[in-house]
């Protein structure tokens, strides 16, 4: 007996599914086919690209760790926080006070985006930015942060996707 692959079976039972619930003719079939539909183009479209941001200072990339998302056909991934993803992580050198830029280039841009120092601990502060940009402090050391986007309905009251990444940068 020949297997047929899962993906086979799974688009042909989502198509024998909506063709089944299309014909009956109800208002839950409606709804039972909408579902359906948007999972059949899950299975079948590639996953959606998660937006990372960047981060650049002194015209050079800081690198940046992808953490916690929810996103699109990938659905949804948490990890670890702050200071533990960047375990053996280099730090990206700066100099004192050095401008740090945070761009996300992609379309429609978030909502919101936050930027977090981890501190010492569990400890963290939110650390405020002008036109995506911030500076590094002035004491020489190693500093950890986090970048939180958040896309959200034009009305604001749905989330349309998140996507979180840690860095960190040695002040010299």
């Amino acid at each position: 007996m020949r297997k047929i692959p899962f993906i086979a079976r799974s688009s042909v039972f989502l198509l024998l599914a909506a063709s089944m619930l299309a014909l009956t003719g109800c208002s839950q079939a409606s709804a039972l086919k909408s579902f359906v539909s948007q999972k059949a183009h899950a299975i079948l479209t590639k996953p959606d690209t998660i937006p990372v941001p960047q981060v650049v200072s002194a015209g050079k990339p800081i690198p940046v760790t992808q953490s916690t998302y929810c996103w699109g056909n990938r659905g949804c991934a948490d990890y670890a926080g702050g200071k533990i993803m960047l375990q053996g992580k280099q730090p990206a050198v700066v100099t004192p006070g050095a401008a740090i830029q945070i761009s996300i280039p992609y379309q429609p841009a978030p909502a919101q985006v936050d930027l977090t120092q981890y501190l010492d601990g569990n400890a963290f502060s939110s650390i405020p930015m002008t036109g995506g940009q911030f500076h590094a402090p002035e004491e020489p050391g190693v500093y950890d942060y986090g970048i939180s986007a958040f896309w959200k309905s034009e009305d604001g009251k749905y989330a349309k996707g998140d996507t979180s990444v840690v860095f960190a940068i040695e002040v010299q």
